[in-house]
């Protein structure tokens, strides 16, 4: 063992400064064969190796600086407190991101406001005849004598644009009254009459009259002097009115007649606007 002439520590033998204070030891003997591979008793008698000193270190070995005292706890300290710092650091930048982040802040729901609803259009018919105010009726002329026939205007009313029998058209309602024609075979018929009074014309037979007039009509027998009729109807249909496009101001002639179309009375004229497309 070797002791530490500084702090009297023992150290290894093989040791060259001391463990606990860094102070140089005292160098181990080295043997140098100076004679070959195997000694001479001439030149080591004493079967002892050699020595060659220099300053109390050994000639082939170079010395190491003395370690300080102390430095390596230093070291280990300072290494553990900044390892701890970078800890701390690291904690806190986390606890700050997560705190940062921002909390999204709800939107509030915009409250719909009424609207009115959109419209559309019903598709328009091929004629779409636009009805004016309900004309006021012709008085009706006084017979000559209470027996002799006649009829009286009630009202008249008109659906435009209806189905019947698989055909569009109108249709018109007439209330009136036939007087002094009990069993007597008469018609209401209904004509059509341009703004300059002329009648409509067509090639139709089963709607023309023997002057080709536009008509249309209900066959009558009454049972009674005096009948009175409640919305009798008659439909008409809009192919039957042979008009070229555009806009027209129309009126019917309804007419209360005899059976070869002797006129009885004229009950009303009504007004009417028509648009052929």
């Amino acid at each position: 063992m070797k002791k530490c002439q500084s702090c009297k520590f023992e150290n290894a033998d093989d040791m060259r400064f001391c463990v606990e204070c860094g102070t140089p030891l005292p160098a181990s003997a080295m043997v140098i064969n100076l004679q070959g591979n195997k000694p001479s008793a001439e030149s080591n008698p004493f079967d002892k190796s050699q020595e060659t000193k220099f300053g109390g270190q050994n000639n082939f070995q170079t010395a190491l600086p003395p370690k300080r005292r102390g430095n390596g706890k230093i070291f280990l300290a300072v290494g553990g407190i900044f390892a701890l710092f970078f800890l701390l650091l690291t904690a806190g930048a986390a606890i700050v991101f997560f705190n940062w982040k921002p909390t999204p802040t709800p939107t509030p729901t915009p409250i719909p406001m009424p609207t009115r609803p959109i419209e559309k259009p019903s598709p328009k018919p091929t004629a779409t005849p636009k009805p004016t105010a309900t004309p006021t009726p012709d008085a009706s002329p006084t017979p000559k004598s209470a027996s002799d026939p006649s009829g009286t205007f009630d009202k008249m009313t008109v659906d435009y644009n209806v189905t019947e029998n698989g055909q569009f058209g109108m249709r018109m309602h007439v209330y009136f009254s036939a007087l002094n024609l009990k069993d007597a075979n008469c018609k209401l018929i209904i004509r059509f009459q341009k703004s300059d009074d002329s009648y409509l014309q067509t090639d139709s037979g089963d709607y023309r009259n023997d002057t080709g007039e536009i008509v249309v009509g209900r066959d009558l027998k009454p049972a009674y002097d005096d009948a009175v009729y409640e919305d009798l109807q008659i439909f008409m249909p809009y192919d039957e009115i042979d008009l070229p496009r555009g806009k027209y101001n129309l009126k019917m002639d309804v007419d209360l007649a005899y059976d070869d179309n002797d006129l009885i009375q004229h009950l009303t004229f009504y007004d009417f606007k028509y648009e052929q497309k």
